[in-house]
C-alpha cells in the first residue's frame, strides 16, 4: 500500500530493471504537503486557511463576552495547534513572505483576544528546543538549500542555548 498520492497531472516514469518509479510534483503526508522542490508554500497556505476558519469561532466567543484568559486558551488549543502543525519540519525552509503570513494570523488573534501571544518564531524555537540536551555537530555544505532545511537549522538552534 502506498502513502503517496499524485497531486498534479504532470508525471514521469523512470524505468528500472525490477521496478517502475513514478515521479510526482507533490504529495501530502500527515497533513504536510511535500513538493518536489521542497517549497513549503502549499503547506503554509493550507495551515493559514484552516486557522482563519477557526478565527471565526474565536470572534464569536469574543462577542459572547468571554474573558481574555478563556479566549487565549481557545486560541492555544485550536488555532495555535493548527499553525504549529509539523512546524519543526517546514519553518526553517519557509520563505519570509510565508512566515509573515503566519504571523499575520497571530496578530489578528492578538487583536481579538486583547493580549500578547507568542510569535511564530518563538513557537518554533520552543518546540525545537523541547527535547534538546547536548551540543550537536552539523555537516558543512556550500548550498543554502541544505542549510535552511530542518536538521542544520535545528542543530544551530539547539547549540545556541
Amino acid at each position: 500500500m502506498s502513502v503517496l498520492k499524485q497531486a498534479s497531472a504532470t508525471k514521469a516514469t523512470c524505468q528500472n530493471t525490477a521496478n517502475s518509479l513514478l515521479a510526482i510534483d507533490s504529495f501530502r503526508f500527515l497533513g504536510t504537503t511535500i513538493t518536489r522542490d521542497l517549497k513549503w508554500e502549499p503547506t503554509i497556505s493550507s495551515l493559514i486557511k484552516k486557522a482563519q476558519q477557526r478565527m471565526f469561532f474565536l470572534r464569536q466567543l469574543r462577542k459572547l463576552k468571554l474573558p481574555p484568559r478563556m479566549l487565549a486558551q481557545f486560541y492555544t488549543a485550536i488555532i495555535e495547534s493548527i499553525l504549529t502543525s509539523s512546524i519543526t519540519v517546514w519553518f526553517a525552509g519557509a520563505i519570509v513572505r510565508d512566515k509573515l503570513r503566519l504571523q499575520r494570523v497571530v496578530r489578528a488573534a492578538e487583536k481579538v483576544i486583547g493580549c500578547r501571544l507568542p510569535s511564530i518564531q518563538d513557537l518554533y524555537i520552543s518546540r525545537t528546543r523541547r527535547c534538546a540536551g547536548r551540543r550537536l555537530r552539523s555537516i558543512r555544505t556550500k548550498t543554502s538549500r541544505y542549510m535552511n532545511s530542518f536538521f542544520p537549522s535545528a542543530i544551530r538552534l539547539l547549540n545556541t542555548k
